[in-house]
């Protein structure tokens, strides 16, 4: 990721947040954040290889822009299976408190 990119979008919190999301993640069902390093200019993330990209891309495809009602419900009942919660659109592991 671009950080000069970021920092002019005000999305450098934002990715530092993921970043640190997908470091304390360990689900099969997840991507696995393998590593992380920065240049001067980049962010990387060395993540598993998804084939097919993540939702925001496959939602961008969709007509309209948006997913169907059954799609979102599936991805609904997806996430209260894996026991995960959505909190301000990023996914975070349910407190067992």
């Amino acid at each position: 990721m671009d950080k000069g990119s970021l920092a002019s979008r005000k999305k450098l919190l934002r990715a530092q947040t993921e970043r640190g999301i997908l470091q304390s993640l360990d689900h099969p069902f997840l991507p696995t954040l393998y590593t992380h390093f920065e240049t001067d200019r980049f962010s990387c993330l060395v993540m598993e290889y998804c084939p097919g990209g993540d939702l925001r891309t496959l939602r961008q495809r969709q007509s309209g822009k948006h997913f169907s009602e059954q799609a979102v419900r599936y991805f609904e009942e997806y996430g209260k299976n894996m026991k995960m919660t959505t909190v301000t659109g990023e996914a975070v592991p349910q407190n067992k408190s």
